[in-house]
């Protein structure tokens, strides 16, 4: 199993690129290993989003973070909710412990007076400031100025001057929720827009004459990733909805993503397979 963690996400994170370009390059890279997308997903949408792109599964850190159970302290809890997507920055800073490792966290007061400074942060210094206390199963610790540490719910001393980690993503928090809840609304918001996706592609695919002209062989299944195998983006959206669908609906049934049907038939796609469309009159 491969994470395609984007730079979107909070917490430490080395790469820069998006999620939206990294998880399709990931998983053509790694076929057929299993590829869970993180970085910006915190709803039924990211997760429609991240399927589309070819990934199994999603990750999520800073969406877990605002729920009862997450053990993050309740100062940490509510600037999570009160945040916008602009409310994090990439640095260095709390580099204490782990120093000049890349993470997202939130911009908060103490964060902006020291952005521009990180090379002042990193290392162990035995007269760096305590701000705070915590606690980590069951042993108390002093915490100090720029640790990268979270505050746990145990912490206490100046929170909002802590690695408040979280990801662009918190701008989709909007409420503390229970875990449980979060998972159930994914799933079934994103096999609804999933539904609904297809339903339109079957609905436009209605309003025409569709033609398919196979080749005279079966053509060998296309692997992903394959450079000398395209189809048009009209013949991978529909493919990638519809199977998608059949994937969410029938977990059991073996369907490839590779594969687009009719409603009478499936039709394995190929660098052979053309589709002619024609407008009604």
């Amino acid at each position: 199993m491969v994470i395609a963690q984007g730079a979107e996400a909070g917490g430490h994170v080395a790469g820069q690129i998006s999620t939206m370009v990294l998880v399709p390059r990931i998983v053509d890279a790694v076929a057929p290993a299993l590829v869970l997308a993180a970085g910006g997903i915190a709803d039924a949408r990211g997760l429609a989003a991240a399927l589309c792109l070819g990934a199994d599964g999603v990750v999520m850190g800073t969406r877990f973070l605002a729920t009862p159970e997450a053990n993050a302290h309740p100062v940490y809890k509510a600037s999570l909710v009160a945040a916008s997507e602009e409310s994090t920055v990439r640095t260095v800073l709390f580099g204490k412990g782990w120093p000049h490792a890349p993470h997202r966290t939130l911009r908060t007061a103490f964060v902006r007076e020291w952005l521009g400074r990180e090379g002042e942060t990193q290392g162990t210094r035995p007269d760096e400031p305590v701000i705070g206390s915590t606690a980590i199963a069951g042993t108390e610790m002093p915490v100090q100025r720029f640790v990268s540490m979270p505050p746990n719910v145990h912490a206490t001393g100046d929170i909002e001057s802590m690695a408040l980690l979280a990801g662009q993503s918190v701008g989709l928090v909007g409420e503390i929720h229970p875990a449980a809840d979060i998972v159930r609304e994914m799933v079934d918001g994103a096999e609804n827009l999933i539904r609904g996706l297809s339903q339109k592609l079957h609905q436009t695919a209605t309003h025409s004459s569709v033609g398919v002209v196979l080749p005279p062989a079966e053509p060998a299944k296309r692997k992903r990733g394959d450079p000398q195998q395209k189809a048009s983006p009209a013949e991978r959206l529909a493919g990638l909805a519809l199977a998608l669908v059949s994937d969410l609906l029938h977990p059991r049934r073996q369907c490839s993503r590779t594969e687009w049907s009719t409603p009478d038939q499936r039709i394995p796609r190929s660098a052979n397979t053309t589709l002619q469309f024609s407008k009604e009159p």
